[in-house]
């Protein structure tokens, strides 16, 4: 059964991991795939592994023009019936030793860049299509050494519940999934 034949999916962080292997699944489902990345030898080696139903676009969720980015493309290819927002970065450290550089990376990358892709691309998701957020357990855990990327996890999922409500009357559902670190 192809459950996503004739959907369009972006999945940003889409070229290694755990956004490759959705896309690949996505893709052998017939869904059309767009991932994005910021490695230019894991979209290649993505390409190669998703084949003729991919877009890959080289993004950098650090890079202010992401979201602009993103909505040429999909103008070029076509509304979206899902999007998963799961690029990020994981950053280690003791509240005590990490510095503001990292604080800002950490928060751009996790938090405000997927929150203004949400704004961007929100026009050109279809009625009834899907939204799907990577937070992580560690929201819940309280590991050491990991508070900075914790909060930064449980603010996207805060963002993630209120965009659920918010895009409920295009009856566009919004989720969000746990990552283990």
């Amino acid at each position: 059964m192809s459950r996503f034949e004739n959907k369009t999916i972006l999945i940003t962080g889409g070229s290694s991991k755990i956004g490759l292997a959705g896309a690949k699944r996505l893709v052998s489902e017939g869904a059309k795939v767009i991932i994005t990345g910021r490695t230019e030898e894991h979209l290649i080696s993505a390409t190669e592994h998703l084949g003729k139903n991919v877009t890959v676009v080289m993004d950098n969720a650090e890079d202010d023009n992401s979201p602009e980015r993103l909505v040429s493309v999909v103008k070029k290819i076509g509304n979206l019936d899902g999007l998963w927002l799961n690029a990020a970065c994981a950053i280690g450290g003791d509240i005590i030793t990490v510095d503001r550089d990292t604080m800002n990376k950490m928060f751009t990358v996790n938090v405000v860049t997927p929150m203004l892709q949400m704004r961007a691309l929100a026009p050109y998701i279809n009625e009834g299509g899907s939204v799907l957020v990577t937070s992580s357990s560690a929201v819940y855990e309280g590991q050491p050494s990991i508070s900075l990327y914790s909060a930064s996890k449980a603010a996207i999922l805060a963002a993630a519940r209120s965009w659920a409500a918010e895009f409920a009357p295009r009856k566009i559902r919004v989720i969000h999934s746990f990552q283990a670190l």
